[in-house]
């Protein structure tokens, strides 16, 4: 994609709301939540690509990380973090309305770590 370096740096302020999403030249201020929209603006952004095409491509990069997923493979991004399926065990669990004891059964869960980049660019 025509060489794009991204890095997520903090603005000096504590909170996800100050993250500040950078490619190359260019900064986007994010809200609390960066979506799939502004992902695909901050490819076309930086690249050649129409809009349809860049979100399209989000889509598939998504879809790819979910699938693997799904399938138990561990997704890994460099310098961002890496995302697996962990086993919860069962447990007793409570009702917080009447506080009867509820069994809670087993399920997977999708768990994410942080990157080396990522902690020393968010702290």
């Amino acid at each position: 994609m025509n060489g794009v370096r991204s890095r997520i740096l903090s603005c000096g302020f504590k909170g996800w709301r100050n993250i500040i999403l950078r490619l190359d030249n260019h900064c986007y201020p994010c809200r609390m939540t960066i979506t799939k929209a502004d992902l695909a603006a901050a490819i076309v952004a930086q690249t050649d690509l129409h809009t349809a095409l860049a979100a399209e491509c989000v889509q598939h990069i998504l879809n790819g990380m979910v699938d693997a997923l799904v399938q138990g493979e561990k997704v890994e991004i460099r310098g961002f973090g890496s995302f697996r399926i962990r086993q919860r065990d069962p447990y007793d669990g409570r009702n917080p309305s009447t506080g009867e004891p509820v069994a809670v059964p087993p399920r997977r869960v999708a768990n994410f770590t942080p990157g080396k980049e990522l902690n020393g660019g968010v702290r």
